[in-house]
């Protein structure tokens, strides 16, 4: 198994922090996702559209993996949709912890199966079978020649709030409040919320913020059936001098304020027309697509050749065609 495969958009490797593997000792390795120009890959909450990547681990007995330490991703609008997501180089890494005794044991031997989606104006399913074997030692273990990826990576991740904050949800908002003082940021010009669990908020939505003296208050738009539960996630805020980004963990409050002043976003709904149109758009380009073109010739063909055939029997199989297409996709939705 190799540690490392060219895709045909992505190219994935698996590396290692440490040179060897100490007993009783966790270290680091990482799945690095590097996607051509143009292409993008997903968060753990893919937003609206897209699908997360996925590791799944083959371990020697004894041996554990930690949860992947996502980096910040990025907002992109997708025609109406807002989705989270990656481009160019990625790194995800995962904490191994082995167990105290390895006696005997001269090599450890990790695999991991990475899956990710990854798209353009379409969208692509990859995968790779990945493999690192690393020596066992007993007093020593250095750090490997991609030590940097791990430092770059960890120097780049968001601060991790010590104060929790609290959200309380009204009719159809999600209001989010964070100590001021926690953020150590003056003049704040914007604030926005990625939340790590799904169907928390409506990503496309607008999000706005208001400040006091204490407190930041970022009102959006709930999702239906959302969770009730602690609710995590990357906010981003800024300011005159840039971005920063924070790890944030948010307690339900049984508090129910109004919505921060006149920031209270309206509720953005496509509205029915449009959605029709969007999907009659998208019908017609389904129908012109080189792998459904010539299948439209062969059902004009078998159309015609019922023009010798009874009406009555005609009539039968158009609606028996029809209602077969309407029972398989009320079933599927």
């Amino acid at each position: 198994v190799p540690s490392a495969v060219q895709q045909d958009h992505t190219a994935v490797s698996l590396i290692n922090r440490v040179s060897a593997v100490q007993p009783g000792k966790d270290f680091d390795v990482a799945v690095v996702l590097q996607h051509i120009p143009g292409w993008h890959s997903y968060w753990e909450n893919p937003g609206e559209a897209g699908i997360p990547t996925t590791l799944t681990w083959t371990l020697p007995e004894g041996f554990t993996a930690g949860n992947v330490r996502w980096p910040v991703p990025e907002i992109l609008r997708e025609g109406p949709l807002a989705v989270y997501a990656y481009h160019d180089t990625i790194v995800l890494p995962v904490t191994i912890t082995p167990p105290e005794n390895l006696d005997g044991v001269p090599n450890v031997f990790i695999k991991v199966k990475a899956e990710w989606l990854v798209c353009k104006e379409i969208c692509i399913p990859e995968s790779a079978e990945l493999a690192v074997d690393l020596p066992v030692s007993q007093d020593v273990r250095t750090v490997s020649a991609h030590a940097a990826i791990f430092a770059q990576h960890e120097a780049a991740q968001p601060a991790i709030l010590a104060e929790k904050g609290t959200y309380t949800t009204g009719k159809e908002h999600f209001i989010l409040s964070l100590p001021r003082a926690s953020l150590a940021m003056e003049n704040i010009t914007n604030a926005t919320f990625l939340p790590r669990q799904y169907n928390v908020i409506v990503y496309s939505a607008a999000q706005t913020f208001s400040l006091d003296k204490d407190t930041l208050t970022l009102t959006t738009t709930k999702a239906e059936d959302m969770p009730t539960g602690d609710v995590s996630g990357f906010l981003m805020v800024e300011n005159d001098d840039g971005k920063k980004y924070f790890e944030v963990t948010l307690n339900r409050s049984d508090a129910s304020p109004a919505p921060a002043s006149s920031s209270a976003p309206e509720k953005e709904a496509a509205g029915f027309l449009l959605a029709l149109a969007f999907a009659v758009l998208g019908g017609v380009i389904l129908n012109l697509m080189p792998c459904v073109l010539p299948v439209l010739s062969l059902k004009a063909l078998a159309v015609a050749k019922k023009s010798g055939q009874e009406h009555a029997h005609v009539a039968i199989m158009g609606v028996s065609y029809t209602a077969g297409i309407l029972v398989s996709f009320a079933a599927i939705a």
